[in-house]
């Protein structure tokens, strides 16, 4: 058994954008990883990739796009919402809070990642 603290992945951001990988290549199954945006307009463009993944986000105003029938649908998500992206969809966020956006993300199959 493993087990993971959210409050400590975010503690050791630091004030800086950070990445805490929880699974990688020890699961051929999931990657699991807290990304901690410290400031309004960091990002993810749209991008796409093969694996299904899922997204939960934890703290901050973050702007959430999704492109659904050639359409880019937009909203702002709450804090506590779970976003699911199934793999080849193109899809980004962008911290449009005042303060520091908290998003965890679970991909599967873990065909690996890159860094932040």
């Amino acid at each position: 058994m493993r087990k993971f603290n959210l409050a400590e992945s975010v503690a050791r951001a630091e004030g800086a954008r950070f990445m805490d990988v929880w699974l990688g290549p020890e699961s051929p199954f999931f990657h699991v990883a807290v990304h901690v945006w410290e400031r309004t307009g960091e990002e993810w463009p749209l991008h796409d990739h093969p694996q299904d993944e899922l997204f939960y986000y934890a703290e901050g105003e973050v702007l959430v796009s999704v492109e659904e029938g050639g359409e880019v649908r937009q909203e702002v998500v709450p804090e506590g919402t779970w976003v699911f992206v199934p793999g080849g969809v193109r899809h980004g966020s962008r911290n449009v809070g005042k303060g520091r956006a908290v998003i965890m993300t679970f991909n599967s199959p873990n065909l690996g990642w890159r860094e932040e």
